[in-house]
């Protein structure tokens, strides 16, 4: 199944909406099956409750440990981009989660390290002309300077 996760924009009003694969839990809570790609702040695993009084629509339960990670590639990508980018994911003990023309979503558990990933990352926009890379759930969305620290409290 699928839910309906509102998209912020840079003033924080829900602008549009992102369907995620998710897995019931009990009514209005879910787990997402996969990273967002436009949604701030979460990831494949996290657990969640569908709240419209919360500003993000949502209030997360329970982090599932995973880092979401978006690389931005030009339109069309370069040649071998989804094996290059699936096999940095794989090093890292995660997965290329999908995308679309100009962007793939990556799913790696925290436990790789900030350092690590960002070292592979790095290397692997760098062999992908016009491609650059950021994480969507490790910055405050109203805050890009401020870490919103989950990971120290992650299962």
């Amino acid at each position: 199944m699928e839910i309906q996760l509102p998209v912020l924009d840079t003033d924080g009003r829900r602008c549009i909406e992102e369907a995620v694969p998710a897995e019931m839990l009990s009514a209005g809570r879910y787990r997402l099956l996969a990273s967002p790609g436009l949604v701030e702040g979460v990831a494949a695993g996290d657990e969640l409750e569908l709240d419209n009084a919360e500003p993000a629509g949502f209030r997360i339960l329970r982090r599932g440990g995973q880092l979401c990670i978006w690389v931005y590639v030009r339109e069309p990508p370069p040649l071998g981009t989804d094996e290059r980018l699936s096999s940095t994911a794989v090093s890292l003990g995660g997965y290329l989660d999908g995308g679309n023309a100009r962007l793939r979503i990556l799913t790696v558990p925290v436990g790789a390290g900030f350092a690590h990933v960002e070292a592979e990352l790095n290397a692997a926009v760098a062999e992908l002309p016009g491609s650059s890379w950021a994480y969507g759930n490790v910055y405050d969305p109203h805050d890009a300077d401020r870490p919103l620290g989950w990971w120290d409290t992650a299962c």
